[in-house]
């Protein structure tokens, strides 16, 4: 996250530009959670019956209008296929916008028309297996490519098949409670992910498909959090469940969008390759997209600073891809058969164990070239300036997703780092010297402290924490804070080397060592300011409110009622419900794939 992506440099038709760039245009409102999945709402399952009416697919003659020769027809479907994606793939996208449904009855008459030429390809194949191999030509390869994709994207649909069983079952109002709802509505949607793991795939949606399924890993964990947010009343999770629906349907459409658009592409080569001369030299295609600028720490959460279409309209060609970071990266080095199915890379080279000094931002190179293994000659040669911010620099704007991602800030955390580690065992000194005997750990969510219950338990651990980052020489830092777009932020060890921190970085450093004691803090971004909340005790559905700023801290003279506010669900309810507040939940890190560099 956080790349920005240059505009492709695209050798004909521009087949690719939304699968290239990275950069589709986002829905700017949410949608219901079937739409943001690309489930028709309220539509049943395919039954080959659909209405043309609404649909931006052909009406039922188109095939009758399709010539009688072989190759012929198979160009002229192909011709066909290429259109109406594109056209359902607008169609789709301006529903997406609108945050409505309208798209369902074209998505049911797409799918009826994949499912119909599907048929069509397999009919015309056995026509042409039965010809000489220089009349059939390049068609039997065309066929197989455009079959893989016609085969995929008809199971895509039938893969919501549990998703539409839960919708049917709650018109008849099957379920108890919204709990029971919700519950019902998990299960469905493990089914759905069930079904996309067992798909079979085209080459060009390997590298795309598992960020498509993780999605369905995130709209789960935003069920979860409404059903905890039900069952306990817990504000917190509610709040990030909110944040979370605001999330993702643009990220799930930004997927949805480079399928389309590789579908329509693979349609489109299908139809020049069937239609290419065989005796021709097998000429290889190359279509990508270069990152202009990378934020070092949300590296590893982003998808690739490189995105490459490689295919050729007849035959097979053995190509070697190479790409790197200059002084940030590996070497990347990838053997490829480019052959009519279009093989579509998204590339993310390894980080490099020495990345140099990454404290300050200054300009390399991109680097890629394409090789062709049997004659050596370069396909393609590109060194590309590229922006390479300093580690600490963070951004909410999403160019891969066309979204402000606040959940960015999560790569920021460091429980593991040795610093943070210190801090625990220094908490812990903290605790034997003013609380004596018997207050030698931090137990997390376990009573492990004399004549302590729960609630006590987590405010001494709290309290200790603070205490520790005092003891270590860490202060306040009054610089100023706002949650924009730009923002530089120390990470927690980084915080305790520097031994100061604005309000940003004391609440990610409390909450890392809070996180690294098992147990389960959130981030409060608000105007102006931020802080930590930490549940009281694992599932309680309660928080405490974290002052984490107050620095130094002894935990004399009131300081604690100042550093900790225990607060009722309606409490927090004011508290949070104002403009410009996000909830980050700290467990949600890797589920939503957010990590950082580790240095």
């Amino acid at each position: 996250m956080g790349l920005r992506l240059s505009a492709p440099m695209c050798t004909r038709r521009s087949l690719l530009l939304a699968a290239l760039a990275l950069a589709a245009v986002a829905p700017s409102r949410a949608r219901a959670l079937t739409t943001g999945l690309g489930f028709p709402s309220g539509a049943s399952p395919l039954d080959g019956s659909a209405s043309d009416a609404t649909s931006a697919t052909p009406q039922s003659d188109s095939f009758a209008r399709l010539p009688d020769e072989s190759v012929s027809r198979l160009v002229a479907l192909f011709d066909l296929l290429a259109a109406q994606t594109e056209a359902f793939g607008q169609a789709y996208s301006a529903s997406v916008q609108n945050a409505d449904d309208s798209y369902a009855d074209a998505m049911l008459s797409f799918v009826s028309l994949c499912e119909r030429a599907l048929a069509e390809v397999a009919s015309v194949r056995e026509a042409l297996a039965a010809m000489d191999a220089t009349e059939a030509g390049n068609a039997l390869d065309a066929a197989d490519a455009a079959a893989r994709t016609l085969a995929f994207y008809v199971g895509y649909y039938r893969s919501s098949d549990p998703l539409m069983e839960f919708q049917s079952q709650a018109a008849r109002g099957a379920y108890a409670d919204e709990a029971a709802l919700l519950d019902a509505m998990y299960g469905a949607m493990s089914g759905v992910r069930a079904n996309y793991e067992a798909l079979e795939l085209p080459a060009y949606m390997e590298g795309v498909w598992p960020h498509y399924i993780a999605q369905v890993d995130a709209w789960q964990e935003k069920i979860y959090a409404d059903y905890v947010s039900l069952v306990n009343d817990d504000v917190l999770m509610a709040f990030s469940s909110r944040h979370l629906l605001a999330r993702q349907p643009s990220i799930m459409w930004h997927y949805e969008a480079v399928m389309y658009s590789l579908m329509r592409a693979q349609f489109q080569n299908a139809s020049d390759t069937a239609g290419a001369d065989p005796a021709a030299a097998t000429r290889p295609l190359l279509e990508y997209g270069m990152a202009s600028e990378i934020y070092p720490n949300l590296y590893p959460s982003a998808d690739s600073v490189v995105n490459l279409a490689a295919y050729t309209e007849g035959g097979h060609r053995d190509a070697l891809v190479e790409v790197q970071v200059t002084g940030f990266s590996q070497a990347y080095r990838q053997k490829v058969t480019l052959t009519p199915e279009i093989s579509y890379l998204t590339i993310k080279p390894p980080l490099a164990s020495d990345p140099g000094n990454l404290t300050s931002e200054h300009d390399t190179q991109l680097m890629m070239t394409v090789t062709d293994l049997a004659t050596g000659d370069l396909l393609a040669q590109e060194s590309r300036p590229v922006v390479l911010h300093s580690v600490y620099d963070f951004t909410l704007e999403s160019d891969e997703f066309g979204i402000v991602e606040p959940y960015n800030v999560l790569a920021w955390m460091r429980p593991d780092s040795q610093e943070v580690l210190d801090v625990r065992r220094a908490a812990i000194d903290w605790l034997g010297r003013n609380m004596g005997e018997g207050f030698d750990t931090l137990p997390g969510y376990q009573l492990g402290y004399p004549d302590e219950d729960e609630s006590q338990t987590t405010i001494l651990q709290a309290v200790a924490i603070q205490g520790a980052i005092s003891d270590l020489g860490v202060r306040y830092n009054m610089g100023s804070y706002s949650f924009g777009t730009f923002q530089r932020v120390l990470t927690p060890d980084a915080v305790i080397r520097a031994r100061s921190g604005i309000c940003i970085e004391t609440a990610l450093l409390v909450a890392s060592v809070l996180q690294s004691a098992d147990m389960h803090p959130m981030i409060l971004i608000l105007p102006g300011h931020a802080q930590v909340a930490l549940e009281t005790w694992e599932g309680s559905g309660q928080y405490l409110l974290l002052e984490t700023t107050l620095l130094p801290f002894t935990g004399a003279d009131g300081q604690v009622g100042d550093y900790v506010t225990v607060a009722s669900a309606d409490e927090w309810r004011a508290y949070l419900d104002r403009d410009g507040v996000y909830v980050i939940d700290c467990n949600l890190a890797s589920e939503l794939g957010i990590r950082g560099v580790a240095l």
